[in-house]
């Protein structure tokens, strides 16, 4: 599980580093869906995802998107975008 986040922060790093335009990072929980204000949990969820944005053309771009485990119910910052927008920080169990 470590060495997947692992890879998984350094492939957003290398793909974050090359932007060099406003950038959004997004983490995703596929384990829970909310319709209609109310929560249910995903039977067969897909993989959780961390996504990656340029706000810096319009309309936005989707840059990267990859696989790491992701979740709404803990800590309320598991996502980081330093203020030089060179580093991502992502974290998880």
């Amino acid at each position: 599980m470590f060495k997947t986040s692992l890879l998984a922060t350094a492939a957003i790093l290398s793909l974050a580093a090359a932007a060099t335009a406003q950038i959004m990072v997004s983490g995703n929980d596929a384990k829970v869906v909310l319709v209609n204000g109310v929560t249910s949990v995903v039977a067969n969820p897909a993989a959780d995802t961390i996504t990656v944005h340029d706000l810096g053309v319009s309309p936005p771009r989707l840059v990267a998107t990859v696989e790491a485990p992701n979740s709404v119910v803990g800590p309320p910052f598991s996502v980081e975008l330093t203020p030089d927008e060179r580093l991502i920080l992502v974290t998880s169990k």
